[in-house]
């Protein structure tokens, strides 16, 4: 991975989850949802992101750096989750287009 951040990487999109902890998180609510993604594009050390604020707009930036604890994925409703990975991966989602391969990955990363 470069320096300049996560040129070779993107994102999933993992919806109706329960977000990490947020302890360690950061957060700027004065940010769009696109504003965030571009911000965590440029960020080596990011995990994952999501909206601040739910209700409404769904505006502000929630982001992780490290490890992303006590995560769930609802059958139903909960809040996206975009979580940075490599290439690779990004190139195998779309290649299967299928709920079964993110369904794989997703219970892989939360249980």
């Amino acid at each position: 991975m470069s320096q300049e951040g996560r040129s070779e990487e993107g994102f999933v999109k993992v919806e109706a989850t329960k977000p990490p902890d947020t302890s360690t998180a950061r957060v700027s609510m004065s940010i769009s949802l696109e504003a965030c993604r571009e911000k965590c594009l440029r960020d080596c050390s990011f995990s994952g992101y999501a909206t601040a604020n739910v209700s409404g707009s769904g505006s502000g930036c929630l982001s992780w750096y490290g490890d992303l604890m006590d995560t769930r994925v609802f059958p139903d409703e909960g809040q996206d989750l975009y979580l940075g990975v490599d290439n690779i991966t990004l190139a195998e989602i779309d290649q299967r287009k299928s709920k079964g391969f993110l369904a794989r990955v997703t219970k892989v990363l939360f249980e």
